[in-house]
């Protein structure tokens, strides 16, 4: 990635110096010298983010990686490894710069990605064998949508009768929901379907 990403930025700056190459120095005329000044700008831009890469490659301490714990899962299950989440951490021991974050998307059974705790990645293994510094949680194809998470909210809130709901994480209160942010949640939702069914009636 980091060869293709300087053969792109090389490639970028050929292209500025043979424009600059074609675009006379003393030229007098505003729009052309414009031009000229626009190109040399881009030109000194790639130069510098050609030369700042290169010294992230030679300089670890610079570069760190975010590991995507799904796709480190599915390739140890596609190359028919026994132990799959064993793959993915040995591919995170053995990668080439410090593995800083966690990408954590969980995975159903048959390789599907599936909502945060439902599928089959044991997670606390792969937490203990390497800490991070941070975790970005998502689901590309969630099986829930956010008006189900708001309908699940509001039949807790209905059923234990109370207005708000803690949210936690790891364990610690990161913030609060009010039945107002649940109530706006779901009438949201309903307009986008409401214009979406106005759209296909007029479309």
């Amino acid at each position: 990635l980091e060869q293709t990403s300087e053969t792109a930025i090389a490639r970028d700056i050929r292209r500025l110096e043979q424009q600059l190459e074609q675009m006379p120095p003393d030229d007098t005329n505003p729009r052309r010298a414009k031009a000229r000044d626009t190109v040399l700008d881009n030109l000194e831009t790639s130069k510098a983010r050609l030369e700042n890469l290169r010294k992230a490659r030679e300089n670890h301490e610079l570069v760190h990686l975010e590991i995507d714990l799904y796709w480190a899962v599915t390739g140890g299950a596609n190359l028919g490894e026994a132990d799959p989440v064993q793959f993915a951490i040995d591919t995170i021991h053995e990668a080439p710069q410090r593995v800083r974050q966690f990408h954590v998307k969980d995975r159903h059974l048959g390789g599907d990605m599936a909502d945060l705790g439902t599928g089959t990645i044991a997670f606390d293994r792969i937490f203990a064998a390497h800490a991070v510094e941070e975790y970005i949680v998502e689901n590309d194809t969630p099986d829930v949508t956010p008006l189900q998470t708001a309908d699940k909210c509001m039949a807790i809130m209905t059923d234990k009768r109370i207005r708000h709901l803690p949210v936690l994480e790891e364990g610690h209160l990161a913030g609060i929901i009010s039945i107002g942010d649940v109530v706006k949640t779901i009438m949201n939702e309903q307009r986008v379907m409401i214009n979406h069914l106005e759209d296909y009636i007029h479309g």
